[in-house]
């Protein structure tokens, strides 16, 4: 701030740290009485220079975005190279049929750009009277992720993505397609704004649903928040404005949020592009010969509307439409609708359809409604699979509380001349400390036939419960007792059916590092089979070997180079400790999100520094990393120096060890300490324009090594 002749001058860094809207101006400094809307008063008791702007005055506007703060940056891991066979092995035999089979899935990633896998099933039955076998390819598929891109490339066998109201078919060829779970902290969907104008340095703080999702530091003027919305429909948040003088503002509002619409500027597609695949299952190469396309594409053009376009061509068939998911006002629900027109062997041919959707405070109504003509045909039509000709639903479900969960429904169905109606009614309710109940209804309305079911869960501690259901005729009991969490041991069932065949079953099976088996028998009428199973991985990560459970995650390989039996935690907990060589395999990582990974340095010995103990690991493209701590253990020498004559090495004196860059310092009474020293040491001792010599063996055995007092001989 600045006096001339009775006028007061700010500093064009002063004014746009405060906010104030100035013109362009190649001055460093600006005359406040200049500016429009700005007045000035300079308190000479307080020393203080009071500025009032008009809105007008204000500068413009600030963005702000309610993503929370990001996580600290820890070390990396780095990618590493695996192998991978998940398998299932079953084994089933019974009065008249012997069955084994093999379900075999192959994967490596890291060797080379993206992921090659490729899965299999084998399977051999025999009977009194013959015996058959057969060995089919299921899929094999090359995949390449690019996260900077947010897009995977595949080639192989896939399955078309279109839009949702189109109908997916498996296929071999190419697939390429936006990809949002490359950046899970990425939100997508459509975001309501809040404007305000503050008048003073603020902080701005969003909650929802009582938690903090971001805070802001704004300065004077007008600012824009993008608030998130919930996903399950309506939620409430609360803007809270804080100024410097410690007035609080605050703002509710509703959010809404739907994961079918698409935040405004956002778009996602994909291509498909190849040969329908036939028989899938039971032949491990069958693919139509016309080339089949299949193309979507979805645009957010504003934050109420979303746009979709999908089309459809093989040999002599062509479609396309147009879809859009509307909401007209924010938390009064979506409107969706759609319109496609198909050109195929029989004809011409259209299909339509809309729906809406909302959900808040408990309720959610959903109706949909989807017409087909008689000459519709699309890619799915093509391999035999014909569309229902209309299909309309309502589903309404609220919670009340104390009374439980209600819902209602009502399906139409119409297949060429064949009708179908289905009304469904259900209830459900938690009793706490894990009971549960349920109670369903279903009826036929055109041949009035009708179903009700009833369950009850009862649990017995933590790992057994009973489940008693009723359907009809039909009354049959389970009791089950697992591990919680999914975690090692052993669980077992037994159950029984009282319908006119009488079922009667009995399962026992353990679950641990290495897989899960089971074995058990099923007794239907007079006929009782036999069964076993395992399933698991064998892994090859880097150059070790891993029997693991199957795991669809990412994997993460803990290395304390060498150091047994530290304790590592995953997100802050207890997972598990190194083995005998150092190693600690996790497999529970998700794929593309950072998991912070921390060893405990009290498991550690004594001469090992951690100066490292938390790392990110982000399994991404290749699906493991390496998460190495690079710990080494510490060698220490501390000598006493003295000369000949027996007094101490002058302290500061500089010591030089061959081998090691740098000096060392003498301490008091000649003391020298030296980390990691090249041994046998040959230590030189600077003293001025003088300088003596000494050579300090290796101690065998010895990570700290005290060699007590030794004589520094002159050269």
């Amino acid at each position: 701030m600045d006096i001339r002749d009775g006028a007061y001058w700010i500093s064009l860094q002063d004014a746009n740290n405060i906010g104030l809207k100035l013109a362009d101006s190649s001055s460093a400094w600006i005359a406040l009485a200049s500016l429009k809307g700005v007045e000035v008063a300079y308190d000479a008791m307080n020393q203080r220079l009071n500025i009032h702007a008009a809105q007008e005055a204000l500068g413009g506007e600030q963005r702000l975005h309610s993503e929370s703060h990001e996580k600290q940056v820890y070390q990396q891991a780095q990618p590493l190279s695996s192998l991978m066979m998940a398998y299932t092995l079953n084994y089933a035999t019974s009065q008249e049929v012997k069955q084994s089979s093999a379900q075999t899935e192959f994967s490596a990633s890291g060797w080379l750009p993206g992921t090659l896998t490729s899965s299999f099933n084998a399977l051999h039955r025999e009977t009194a009277t013959a015996s058959t076998s057969r060995n089919t390819r299921l899929m094999s598929t090359w995949q390449f992720d690019s996260p900077t891109h947010l897009a995977s490339l595949s080639v192989g066998d896939n399955i078309t993505t279109g839009v949702g109201w189109s109908r997916q078919v498996r296929f071999g060829g190419v697939h390429l397609a936006r990809n949002f779970d490359l950046d899970p902290q990425l939100n997508t969907l459509p975001r309501q704004t809040f404007s305000d104008t503050v008048a003073l340095p603020s902080t701005v703080d969003l909650y929802v649903d009582g938690l903090k999702q971001s805070s802001s530091h704004v300065t004077p003027g007008q600012y824009i928040l993008e608030t998130t919305p919930t996903f399950t429909g309506m939620g409430q948040a609360q803007v809270v404005v804080t100024d410097i003088n410690g007035n609080r503002k605050t703002v509710s509002l509703d959010l809404y949020g739907t994961p079918r619409m698409l935040a405004q500027g956002l778009s996602s597609g994909s291509l498909d592009m190849g040969w329908m695949r036939k028989h899938y299952g039971t032949r491990s190469a069958d693919y139509e010969s016309p080339l089949l396309t299949d193309a979507g594409w979805r645009y957010g053009a504003t934050q109420q509307l979303t746009l979709e376009a999908h089309a459809e061509q093989q040999q002599d068939m062509y479609n396309g439409g147009l879809g859009a998911y509307w909401m007209p006002i924010m938390g009064l629900g979506v409107i969706n609708g759609f319109a496609v027109a198909s050109q195929g062997p029989d004809g011409a041919g259209t299909k339509y359809g809309g729906g809406y959707q909302w959900s808040g405070h408990g309720v959610s109504l959903t109706a949909t409604s989807t017409i087909n003509s008689a000459r519709f045909a699309d890619n799915a039509s093509l391999s035999g699979s014909t569309p229902l000709r209309r299909s309309d639903a309502v589903w309404l479900s609220g919670n009340v509380s104390q009374l439980g969960t209600f819902g209602a429904g009502l399906v139409r169905q119409r297949a060429d001349s064949q009708l179908s109606r289905y009304l469904n009614l259900s209830w459900s309710k938690s009793l706490g400390r894990g009971y549960f109940t349920s109670l369903s209804y279903t009826r036929e309305l055109g041949e009035h036939a009708q179903q009700l079911t009833f369950t009850l869960t009862v649990p017995f501690g933590r790992q057994d419960l009973i489940n008693v259901q009723a359907q009809g005729q039909n009354r049959q009991w389970n009791y089950r007792h697992q591990t919680e969490n999914n975690s090692d041991g052993w669980r077992w069932q037994v159950g029984q059916s009282s319908s006119s065949s009488g079922t009667r079953y009995a399962d026992i099976g353990n679950v641990n590092p290495w897989g899960e088996w089971h074995i058990g028998t099923n007794q239907y009428d007079s006929d009782k089979s036999w069964y076993a199973s395992h399933e698991g991985s064998v892994a090859l990560l880097g150059n070790q070997l891993f029997l693991l459970r199957h795991s669809d995650s990412g994997l993460a390989l803990v290395s304390t180079d060498g150091f047994a039996h530290v304790p590592v935690h995953l997100e802050n907990r207890l997972v598990g400790e190194t083995d005998d060589k150092g190693y600690l395999l996790l497999t529970d990582i998700p794929v593309w999100n950072n998991s912070k990974i921390t060893i405990d340095p009290l498991g550690l010995p004594p001469s090992v520094p951690a100066t490292n103990v938390d790392m990110n690991a982000l399994p991404g493209k290749t699906r493991a990393v390496l998460a190495d701590f690079g710990l080494k253990a510490t060698v220490s020498a501390v000598v006493y120096l003295q000369d000949e004559q027996g007094n101490a090495v002058p302290m500061g004196s500089r010591v030089a060890v061959k081998g090691m860059a740098g000096y060392q310092m003498v301490g008091r009474e000649g003391g020298v300490w030296l980390e990691n020293p090249p041994l046998p040491a040959d230590i030189t001792v600077f003293m001025g324009r003088e300088s003596c010599h000494l050579r300090l063996p290796p101690i065998a055995g010895k990570q700290y090594m005290q060699y007590g007092v030794k004589i520094c001989s002159p050269h």
